[in-house]
């Protein structure tokens, strides 16, 4: 767009107009100089353009005062400072049409167009009835309430995250006077490689080693927040068990652990003797097995048991002497 451009001009409106009229110019010639529809991309840009500014209460103070030079470039404002020169074209008319519309498709707002005044309206719907906007958002944005300004054409929204909020929550910004109306940003989560999130509950998985879900352990959660969480598995731990931390979740929710066991693929003779003795009867063997023949229990299977972990820890059942 050429310097010197008069917005209004662009529009078809006068200076003097209301927001009523803006809205109503931009509506006709939006459809009008679509480039699905057969118009310039040019003009498109050109309506888009004016309206963008002609919505904004500051560039249109700077413009009224000053033109489009002082919009875009600056003006000296007597003390030695500068008024205007912060506006840049967004250059994407589409997503303003999107979000004043409700729908990407000219033809389709045409259709809708025509059905309201069917049914009585009189072409001057508000844009805003039934317009979602959605918002992807990660985990380390909810679980750290970072702040995420939205721009939703001409108008920016200081969306304020929180753990508190859930894939699909929805949040209602009404109209503000710029012809936008009232959008709603709906929330969607987007995949996390450790974490799902169900309401406020975080699942995740972890794999143990068969030596780990016999004897119990630590685990370690690096959570979205930040945090390290230990948690301790003192259960006897078998696949599909989950654990439950109060608490952890987002929100308030809870954090549920799934785990699996990773067993091995391939085992000895000696180590499917030394498992069938200590998960079954005692095999009354362990003397011959090792010098530390004291451990041996004379009946039990304890004996085996700690032969076992001995296997599990070290690959080798005899302790090194």
């Amino acid at each position: 767009m050429p310097p010197g451009t008069d917005y209004y001009a662009v529009l078809g409106i006068s200076r003097a107009c209301s927001s009523r009229e803006l809205q109503a110019a931009y509506r006709n010639l939006a459809i009008r100089t679509h480039p699905v529809r057969g118009g310039d991309t040019a003009d498109f840009d050109a309506v888009t353009e004016a309206y963008e500014v002609l919505t904004d209460a500051e560039h249109k103070a700077v413009f009224d005062a000053f033109g489009e030079v002082a919009l875009k470039e600056g003006v000296p404002d007597g003390d030695g400072g500068t008024l205007g020169g912060s506006y840049r074209y967004s250059a994407d008319p589409q997503a303003l049409f999107e979000a004043f519309f409700g729908v990407a498709n000219p033809f389709e707002a045409v259709v809708a167009e025509a059905q309201y005044k069917a049914k009585g309206g009189d072409g001057l719907r508000n844009p805003a009835e039934s317009r979602n906007v959605y918002v992807e958002v990660t985990l380390e944005e909810l679980a750290t309430s970072q702040p995420k300004p939205v721009q939703v054409g001409p108008r920016s929204l200081p969306l304020a995250l929180s753990p508190r909020y859930s894939d699909g929550e929805a949040l209602l910004f009404k109209e503000d006077g710029s012809g936008m109306g009232d959008i709603t940003l709906v929330l969607q989560v987007a995949p996390h490689a450790a974490f799902t999130l169900v309401g406020k509950t975080l699942h995740c998985a972890r794999t143990l080693t068969v030596l780990e879900s016999l004897v119990g352990c630590v685990v370690e959660l690096p959570l979205p927040d930040g945090r390290v969480l230990k948690v301790p598995v003192n259960d006897v731990v078998a696949p599909g068990y989950t654990k439950t931390v109060p608490g952890e979740g987002m929100g308030g929710g809870d954090l549920v652990i799934s785990f699996d066991i990773k067993f091995p693929t391939v085992l000895s003779l000696d180590q499917k003797s030394l498992l069938k003795a200590a998960l079954g009867a005692c095999c009354r063997c362990c003397r011959c097995r090792c010098c530390c023949s004291g451990w041996c229990c004379s009946g039990g299977c304890c004996c085996c048991m700690l032969l076992l972990l001995r296997l599990l820890l070290h690959g080798s059942w005899c302790c090194g002497c």
